[in-house]
């Protein structure tokens, strides 16, 4: 009895696991079919880099809350929203520290 035909995929590994890549099917003389392979599923790494994306979206956007509070601070006399936006402030601060935490610890799980 005959072996069936295969063909050889040419992949290129980006360090993902073996269960990422394309399963060899046998072929009936009209080429290979890639068994699981889903165009719209994303790798673990192009997740990360979405992560990564989104991450440094709302960082840009806090830096642009905290210039623009800082410009509002510098520029009002009145010490009711002086106060408020020295609160918002604090929290605008602590959110950007938040942020780069989660940041860096997306940057060291490589």
């Amino acid at each position: 009895m005959e072996e069936p035909a295969t063909r050889e995929l040419d992949s290129v590994s980006d360090g993902a696991s073996d269960d990422d890549m394309p399963v060899m099917l046998p072929t009936d003389g009209g080429g290979s079919i890639r068994k699981g392979c889903d165009p719209f599923a994303q790798t673990q790494r192009s997740k990360l880099q979405h992560r990564r994306a989104r991450i440094n979206q709302q960082i840009n956007k806090e830096m642009r809350m905290r210039a623009g509070a800082e410009n509002l601070f510098r520029a009002t006399t009145n010490n009711k929203v002086k106060e408020t936006v020295a609160l918002e402030l604090s929290f605008v601060n602590s959110n950007l520290q938040l942020l780069k935490e989660e940041l860096e610890e997306l940057n060291s799980n490589r």
